[in-house]
């Protein structure tokens, strides 16, 4: 696979009449900058800060022996302050295992947990951005990582609004369009919405046409937003200590059509 930078375009606090017409209606991903500078979680939000107002929440993390997390990886209940406390140690270990050469192979991730749900007693420091019908709002989630973490390349059946809270994000994404590139596990599993490409190291050998696509690339920095429109894949990596939010919220009747038809067509292939 060819990484190369083609752009995303980044555009300053827009309208909620431009979002949707340059970017929600089109199904063009974007970067939203200056929208949540009024964010309290933007200057609270350190991981002593965390571990000091929800430390005490029993969360599921994922484990793996490398920085690669998927969707099948282990979990396991823990406190948040457990992670949080692996996650400061981790920082000051990182120069240590520069100078000897030392890497500890098991890593640690939280992601996905609502808010509401987990961690109502931060709520208050973030907003629901006011870019779309707050009605169709399906959840405000937490993601934290250590540094060089990457997600398996899969797609959203929602709208991502995803905010980047401490740290910055990698992201690699795909349109729709180049599903058959990306082989989605078969409709019928369990993980039909994950490519079954290792972008870290791909087969290419198992999967020859994943040479032939070049994804966009684009880096959030604290206070930025990336939508994602439904159905766009992206596999992201954590820049340092990362602390992000996300929204997601349901598509109306006409987007809904549109998507299974790009799944249908892109999809179908590996199927039959």
């Amino acid at each position: 696979m060819a990484l190369g930078s083609v752009a995303i375009a980044r555009i300053h606090k827009p309208t909620k009449e431009e979002f949707e017409q340059n970017f929600l209606s089109p199904q063009k991903p974007c970067v939203i900058t200056g929208a949540i500078d009024d964010w309290p979680a933007l200057s609270a939000w350190t991981i002593n800060y965390l571990k000091t107002n929800i430390g005490d929440t029993i969360v599921p993390c994922r484990v793996s022996q490398n920085d690669y997390f998927d969707n099948y990886h282990a979990h396991k209940q823990i406190k948040l302050a457990v992670f949080l406390d692996w996650i400061l140690a981790n920082e000051q270990q990182n120069a240590w295992d520069v100078i000897f050469h030392k890497k500890n192979k098991t890593k640690y991730f939280v992601g996905s947990l609502d808010i509401p749900t987990y961690f109502s007693e931060i709520l208050a420091d973030i907003t629901i951005p006011n870019y779309f019908d707050s009605k169709l709002l399906t959840s405000q989630n937490l993601w934290i990582g250590q540094g060089n973490n990457r997600v398996n390349l899969h797609y959203d059946f929602f709208h991502n609004f995803n905010v980047q809270i401490v740290g910055q994000k990698h992201w690699f994404i795909f349109p729709p369009e180049q599903s058959s590139f990306l082989y989605p596990h078969p409709w019928y599993t369990k993980f039909f919405w994950c490519s079954q490409v290792n972008i870290n190291q791909p087969d290419l050998q198992k999967f020859p046409k994943f040479s032939e696509i070049t994804p966009l690339e684009v880096i959030t920095n604290p206070g930025e937003i990336l939508f994602l429109p439904s159905g766009w894949w992206h596999s992201p990596v954590g820049i340092g200590t990362n602390i992000a939010v996300n929204f997601w919220w349901r598509m109306n009747l006409k987007e809904i059509v549109n998507f299974l038809s790009l799944k249908v067509l892109n999809i179908r292939p590996h199927i039959i």
